[in-house]
């Protein structure tokens, strides 16, 4: 119903956000070690990894024969294919991936470093680390996964009864990162959008963790070929480059491009409302036709007064959640938002509470069966410290499961220098307040999957090293390092001058070109492998597009 003197209508779209939880592919953590050395090498093994030449069935394998070495010596254990392992390393050494990917298991941390000599050091190159700590933000696949279910069935299925009932669907793409934390080839990203459409899946939200266009474009073209509705994002940040002004421009530019509508995507929750009412204005009175989405967090906690400012100034469409995954990292509540809504005069859908309440109950089904097993207590809360670091609502869960096994590994080490213990509130805060140093000068990525991953990644590596007497920066992984050197995309801000001269003494090279271009087409190699192995294709080349998304799982 429509109050008098306000003509305004608005659509709250229901996204009930089931994954709270985000990849930590690193965490310094336990510091038990086994103390085999057997190097034994049957006939007819597959070997995972190899010292010199001589070959491991597995990398925990190599690693322990590593110990035969002397602890000074120069180790190097190099990776023969992609594995999918949880490794701990307890000694100075240099893990070369050679170009392949080590996934974990999802249930812990896929590389984990302990030991007592402070002057270890660990070296991880060459490849990606993926998979660790339950699913990534967004990673719907992997909760089909973790169920035993086909993701591609499970779309299909999904996408149908909204189908029937004339409701649109959603799919989320990360531009240059598809549907996982690594860049993927173009081609493949263009078969992502022909597959979600024959699946069912109307509108595709692209974001670029970066915020570069260059890595938004070519998904506006893939949308509109598939024949989908391209929504591009504008992820959400505050710092002092990242003003109304810059995402006005940044709008502007994606729908010169052809974006079909403009997503607000506060992911941390700390735009300021204020602000994100002046971005939303500014891009209705350039492009009033064009439909703008709000998506935000409710952690920090502006986000209801975000979202009365953005509807004020014309936002057409709403991000909610609904009990028992609202609120906290989640999204802020259907019920309070469209009460919220109704008061200040806008014509919004009455709330069928019949359906409310089953889809409620469904929801703590699953979270008693199995999906609250991944999700963290704690994630229920608000925290305003989240202003500082900016970290957002989708990697919180993560980000605690971390700091369970990182603050053991701390006090483990001060308990044999018989130091006061660490509290897991001090390590927390530890942890925010090294974010706060490292963001900027890492170039103020926004902090969304995989750069606040990155972010928040380095920070505890650097407080676990600082907490044993060393220095800041001792390790960075190599995703990391791809992000620094622009091979992801170009940072908004510039590298402090301690991390140019890092990169510089080891000899890595700075990269100013197209993304894209560093990782060309690879449907060829992925067709070749599945002849050979006797795979389908599977419907509208899906399966296909599942290997070559998802190679390692």
């Amino acid at each position: 119903m429509m109050k008098t003197g306000k003509n305004k209508r608005l659509l709250a779209s229901i996204l009930a956000a089931s994954m709270l939880l985000a990849m930590s592919p690193f965490a310094l953590a336990d510091e038990n070690t086994p103390d085999t050395t057997g190097q034994g090498q049957p006939a007819g093994q597959t070997y995972a990894a190899k010292i010199g030449e001589n070959k491991y069935p597995t990398i925990a394998d190599a690693i322990d024969a590593a110990n035969i070495y002397d602890a000074n010596s120069d180790v190097t254990i190099v990776m023969l294919h992609d594995v999918t392992e949880n490794i701990e390393i307890n000694r100075s050494l240099t893990l070369d991936l050679g170009g392949y990917t080590l996934s974990g298991d999802g249930k812990k941390t896929v590389v984990s470093i302990s030991g007592e000599d402070k002057d270890m050091d660990v070296t991880v190159k060459n490849g990606t680390v993926t998979g660790g700590h339950a699913t990534n933000g967004g990673g719907f696949e992997q909760v089909n996964l973790l169920f035993g279910e086909n993701p591609n069935k499970a779309v299909r299925e999904w996408t149908k009864p909204f189908h029937e009932a004339g409701i649109q669907t959603h799919m989320l793409d990360r531009a240059l990162n598809g549907l996982r934390m690594s860049p993927v080839p173009a081609d493949v990203r263009k078969l992502f959008y022909k597959v979600k459409k024959a699946q069912g899946t109307d509108i595709t939200r692209t974001f670029c963790g970066l915020n570069d266009i260059r890595n938004i474009a070519p998904s506006i073209t893939y949308a509109h070929e598939a024949g989908m509705i391209s929504q591009c994002s504008l992820c959400i940040t505050h710092s002092p480059i990242h003003t109304v002004e810059y995402y006005t421009d940044m709008a502007l530019k994606l729908i010169k491009l052809g974006a079909d509508e403009i997503c607000i995507k506060d992911m941390a929750g700390i735009g300021r409302p204020v602000s994100l009412g002046k971005i939303v204005a500014n891009i209705k009175a350039a492009h009033p036709e064009i439909p703008i989405q709000y998506h935000s967090h409710a952690g920090p906690g502006f986000n209801m007064a975000s979202i009365l400012e953005v509807c004020e100034a014309g936002c057409d469409y709403i991000d909610v959640g609904m009990e028992p995954l609202s609120w906290g990292t989640g999204h802020a509540d259907l019920l309070s938002v469209q009460a919220m809504l109704k008061d200040a005069g806008f014509q919004v859908p009455e709330v069928n509470m019949e359906a409310y309440m089953k889809v409620r109950a469904l929801i703590q089904e699953f979270m008693d069966d199995f999906l609250g097993l991944y999700i963290s207590p704690k994630n229920r809360l608000m925290n305003s410290l989240l202003i500082g670091p900016g970290l957002p609502g989708g990697m919180m869960g993560s980000l605690m499961a971390d700091l369970e096994s990182n603050l053991e590994s701390i006090n483990k080490y001060k308990a044999k220098r018989n130091l006061p213990f660490m509290k897991q509130d001090e390590l927390l805060i530890k942890l925010f307040n090294e974010v706060a140093y490292v963001w900027p000068r890492v170039g103020y990525p926004p902090l969304v999957t995989p750069f606040s991953q990155y972010v928040k990644n380095l920070s505890m590596m650097n407080v676990m090293a600082m907490e044993k007497g060393k220095e800041r920066w001792g390790m960075i992984a190599d995703d990391i390092w791809d992000m620094l050197l622009g091979k992801a995309g170009k940072l908004p801000g510039e590298l402090a001058p301690e991390i140019v001269e890092k990169a510089e003494r080891e000899g890595r090279k700075f990269f100013n070109g197209n993304p894209q271009d560093n990782y060309p087409d690879a449907l060829d190699k992925y067709r070749k492998l599945m002849k050979e192995n006797k795979w389908e294709l599977g419907e509208d080349d899906e399966e296909l597009f599942e290997y070559a998304m998802h190679p390692a799982q």
